[in-house]
């Protein structure tokens, strides 16, 4: 395996809309990515921290 930038694939059933909502609101995001807060500026090929 390769040392470097990893990338995920992942797919949700859900509408675009609350998608959307639930990564860019903290409060949603820790709801439902166990406890985490992400952290991005949310524009192509930018980096998620969580």
């Amino acid at each position: 395996m390769a040392n470097g930038p990893y990338l995920y694939e992942v797919y949700i059933e859900t509408r675009p809309e609350q998608l959307w909502e639930t990564l860019t609101n903290g409060d949603l995001t820790k709801q439902s990515v166990g406890a985490r807060e992400l952290n991005s500026d949310w524009k192509p090929d930018a980096v998620v921290e969580s």
